[in-house]
């Protein structure tokens, strides 16, 4: 089994300032302990690796996302303001900035340092996806409106610029290409399509016999990992969206991510273990237990060394991929720390 560290991440939390080097961070996480069954991990997000750390920043259906140091997964504040469950959070690459959007009817964006609400973007209906743009300069949005918008970040007084219809049904994630000018989308209809910001077609639209449940774009561009059904498809986007590899497994894949150097995946699902599998052979390297429930989100750190998984039982777990060794708050000793 692989060594883990596992923290509380949405049922329960109290007032704390934790200090960073370039500034205090003093953010209310008071959670109500009775939202325990129902606040669970919907999706999480890794920061760049920045010179205080890297960061890990998860959604949940308490509405009180959170944003922990990467490493450890030291708390260091919520994010307050959304009057619903959060669906959706968005990192930029130096951690400075968040993105959520929520069954509020609202997208946000946030200074993760203050920990301040920024700007809160209304919608008509639930947002499930957000993500800021490799160059922080434009949020996209998606939910049950059908509606893509793109907001400019630095003119967000004036009206986005918004693709409607863009799916027979509820949009439910939008991911940026490594391309500032391309982004993927997902929906209800089965289809992941590819959008040119500056075109209201979408370039390129691939159909799947089941629902979408997660689609991630690599650190590299170099390949596109979409989890439907019981199926793991692995796209090549700079070889005109060739297949390079699918994981047929026996359990529904909820999610899947790369490592950074493209060699591996990591997949969690409905039967509650967290695996890990070559990419290109498939071959299963381990399965890991933990969980005790569902396991909705999974992704890798920015430097590979460890990967967190969002659970339906309440908790987000950091794994060492290379257990025994001192990292964050392991000592180099195979055992659990709870925290």
């Amino acid at each position: 089994l692989l060594q883990n560290s596992t923290w509380k991440g949405h049922n329960g939390g109290k007032k704390l300032n934790m200090h960073r080097s370039r500034k205090t961070i003093n953010i209310s996480a008071d959670h109500n302990t009775s939202k325990v069954a129902s606040a669970f991990c919907i999706y999480g997000y890794f920061s760049d690796i920045t010179p205080d750390d890297y960061f890990l920043a998860s959604a949940c259906k308490d509405g009180k996302p959170m944003l922990r140091l990467g490493s450890t997964g030291d708390w260091i504040g919520t994010l307050e303001g959304h009057k619903g469950v959060v669906w959706s959070i968005s990192l930029n690459k130096s951690a400075t900035r968040a993105a959520t959007g929520s069954g509020d009817f609202s997208a946000k964006i946030w200074d993760t340092v203050s920990g301040d609400e920024l700007t809160c973007l209304p919608h008509k209906h639930i947002v499930k996806s957000v993500a800021l743009s490799n160059d922080s300069v434009i949020l996209a949005t998606g939910g049950n409106e059908r509606i893509i918008r793109y907001y400019d970040m630095y003119k967000l007084g004036i009206e986005p610029y918004t693709i409607t219809n863009a799916h027979n049904g509820p949009v439910k994630h939008v991911v940026w290409s490594n391309d500032p000018r391309l982004l993927y989308s997902t929906g209800e209809d089965r289809l992941v399509k590819l959008w040119d910001v500056r075109q209201k077609e979408a370039a390129q639209v691939t159909a799947l016999s089941d629902s979408i449940k997660d689609i991630y774009l690599s650190n590299s561009g170099q390949y596109l990992v979409i989890c439907s059904g019981s199926r793991v498809i692995v796209y090549s986007p700079r070889i005109n969206h060739k297949l390079v590899s699918m994981l047929a497994l026996e359990y529904t894949a909820f999610s899947a991510a790369c490592n950074p150097d493209d060699t591996q995946i990591v997949v969690g699902g409905d039967n509650h273990l967290v695996y890990r599998y070559e990419l290109n052979s498939t071959f299963e390297i381990e399965s890991s237990r933990g969980h005790f429930g569902p396991v909705h989100c999974v992704r890798f750190s920015p430097d590979g060394k460890v990967f967190a998984s969002g659970s339906e039982d309440g908790t987000v777990r950091l794994w060492q991929t290379d257990p025994g060794k001192a990292y964050g708050l392991w000592k180099g000793k195979p055992t659990t720390t709870q925290i």
